[in-house]
């Protein structure tokens, strides 16, 4: 909503706007129209994330200087999420 946009812009956010999700695997494929957005963080700035989601790769890579991991996942999708929802109980030390 507007008033949350609002609200992350009062605290000094830096709002960007995202590329949209380009991997369809099938009809069936009902997850979220932001799986692209569904990356892992590895650390500061090094993410992982779906080869086919280029504009994502792209954007993270040009727009906020991120080292981008890419790989094939695509066909986890008709199951739902993508590396963050598939790792999220990963413990990491």
């Amino acid at each position: 909503s507007k008033e949350v946009f609002d609200w992350f812009k009062e605290q000094d956010w830096n709002l960007l706007e995202a590329p949209k999700r380009q991997v369809l695997v099938s009809p069936e494929d009902f997850c979220s129209s932001g799986l692209n957005l569904n990356f892992l963080c590895l650390g500061p700035k090094q993410i992982i994330l779906d080869k086919g989601e280029k504009a994502t790769v792209k954007f993270l890579q040009e727009e906020c200087g991120c080292d981008c991991i890419t790989m094939d996942f695509s066909s986890a999708f008709e199951f739902g999420g993508a590396f963050n929802c598939w790792t999220v109980d990963l413990t990491r030390e």
